[in-house]
């Protein structure tokens, strides 16, 4: 998750702890993990590459994959108690994952397209949490489809206001496993509806820091309308079963 954790700094490398001296390479990443520790090379450059397509985006660089043990590792190492985060605006992203279909996104979306806020920035990675390789082309947030989750929480009563969404700060207040399913689904429901055209407009325009009154007024010019009109026919989609 981007930019979400804090914590202390790094501690030193320690047996248990180990730093990411292994370097291995493929079509489009540079890893950098512990001895012994893997990727699955085969399946990240084949997300890559789907991603391009789906994303509509231009090969980048390699990207810096810097893969750790679990999340205690990686907290040691960073200082940041998170399971995984991006550089805005490099190729470096960290991750406890042996394949990755979130940060790597931020990462390219970053470089090539803008960097929204945060209801609009984890949503496209959310969005785009697929299997490619295995054909799962419904993205899913904890092996369950972003609709069916959005939908639940809707219904439960779960999901916070849109007012209290459009600031990256506030966004991050409030449950994860409520609010990036939802941004996910939000977001690609943007994509399925109005096209990545618009999408990718709103986000050349956009800031992660925006205040909630400029995100409503860039939104309003990329999509001549609302975004809480917009929020509101995604939620009525969300109950409708079609």
């Amino acid at each position: 998750m981007l930019l979400s954790g804090c914590g202390s700094g790094p501690s030193s490398p320690s047996v248990s702890s180990p730093t990411l001296t292994q370097i291995t390479t493929t079509a489009h990443y540079v890893i950098h993990s512990a001895p012994g520790d893997s990727v699955n090379r085969a399946w990240q450059d084949a997300y890559y590459e789907w991603l391009l397509g789906a994303l509509q985006l231009q090969p980048s660089p390699p990207l810096d994959y810097n893969k750790y043990l679990d999340r205690a590792h990686l907290r040691a190492l960073t200082g940041r108690d998170t399971n995984g985060f991006a550089e805005p605006g490099t190729t470096r992203f960290h991750t406890i994952w042996s394949i990755d279909n979130h940060e790597g996104v931020h990462t390219l979306v970053i470089l090539q397209v803008g960097w929204p806020p945060a209801l609009f920035n984890e949503g496209i990675a959310v969005a785009h949490q697929m299997d490619p390789v295995q054909g799962i082309l419904t993205p899913r947030w904890n092996g369950s489809e972003l609709r069916v989750l959005a939908r639940q929480n809707d219904a439960a009563g779960r999901l916070p206001p849109l007012t209290s969404l459009l600031r990256s700060t506030d966004f991050f207040n409030f449950d994860a496993n409520v609010t990036y399913p939802c941004a996910g689904s939000f977001v690609r429901y943007l994509i399925d509806t109005y096209g990545l055209a618009r999408l990718k407009s709103y986000f050349a325009t956009a800031g992660f820091d925006d205040a909630a009154s400029v995100t409503e007024s860039r939104f309003l010019a990329a999509y001549g309308r609302s975004l809480t009109s917009v929020w509101d026919e995604w939620r009525a989609w969300l109950q409708s079963g079609s």
